[in-house]
């Protein structure tokens, strides 16, 4: 019976501190843009917020319009 690490805890042992070191240039990735554009980290989330609602808003409005363009174009189809 050998004792020490398994293969597997190793692989895991990597895998963790690699999300890890993801996760911390994401961290100075955002806090590099805050010191660049001199905004707080709260004003950084919330303007990602106030972004993916404006992109949210012109989408709606985007298939609105398709969708009411797309209606007028075609005629229902008759049955009998």
């Amino acid at each position: 019976m050998e004792f020490g690490p398994s293969s597997f805890s190793i692989k895991r042992t990597a895998k963790f501190f690699k999300k890890i070191k993801k996760n911390y240039e994401i961290y100075l990735q955002r806090k590099l843009f805050c010191v660049i554009f001199k905004i707080e980290v709260d004003e950084f989330q919330n303007l990602i917020i106030v972004l993916a609602v404006i992109i949210f808003v012109f989408f709606i409005s985007y298939l609105k319009l398709t969708c009411q363009t797309n209606i007028c174009e075609f005629e229902p189809a008759v049955l009998g």
